[in-house]
């Protein structure tokens, strides 16, 4: 045609992106060693089903959404949701500090008489068989010398703490 009024068509291809999502986690009250194994809920902007939770990092363990404290630390839990046609895969994580276990500690053999040789009190604890570490009038060294001392124990446990004097 020479005048230009003729109709043509041509294919177009049109490329849509994914669309980014975000996870968001419910918070998590504050635990301490030795709690009851807990729930993480996370939710995905997309309204997608959160896919996965993991353990990043730290003293515990995941099944499914159920977290088992194994230590005093930080527990880092990862929930990943893996997208679809439309969306991109996401995933966040959450930090959940574990505390220490509160413990006790009784000293005994705090009486002893004078004869040149060394002293040492007895640490007890509860939870038992915990380490300890005493100082008499504040130095590790037993004391060997006649007199009254001011005996420290503190509880040197990755899981566990407390205190006492006498």
């Amino acid at each position: 045609n020479t005048c230009g009024t003729s109709v043509a068509s041509a294919a177009v291809m049109v490329a849509i992106g994914k669309t980014n999502q975000t996870i968001t986690f419910t918070s998590v009250p504050a635990k301490t060693f030795g709690d009851a194994a807990f729930n993480v809920t996370a939710s995905a902007s997309s309204n997608l089903a959160i896919s996965s939770y993991s353990i990043v990092s730290g003293p515990g363990t995941i099944s499914g959404n159920t977290v088992t404290i194994t230590g005093a630390g930080t527990i880092v839990a990862k929930a990943t949701q893996d997208g679809n046609a439309t969306f991109n895969t996401a995933e966040n994580t959450l930090s959940i500090a574990v505390a220490k276990a509160a413990a006790t500690i009784v000293l005994s053999n705090l009486t002893a008489s004078y004869d040149g040789t060394a002293k040492q009190a007895i640490a007890t604890t509860n939870p038992l068989g915990l380490n300890t570490a005493l100082t008499y009038n504040g130095s590790a060294a037993l004391p060997v010398q006649g007199g009254t001392y001011t005996v420290v124990a503190n509880i040197t446990s990755a899981n566990y703490q407390g205190n006492t004097t006498a």
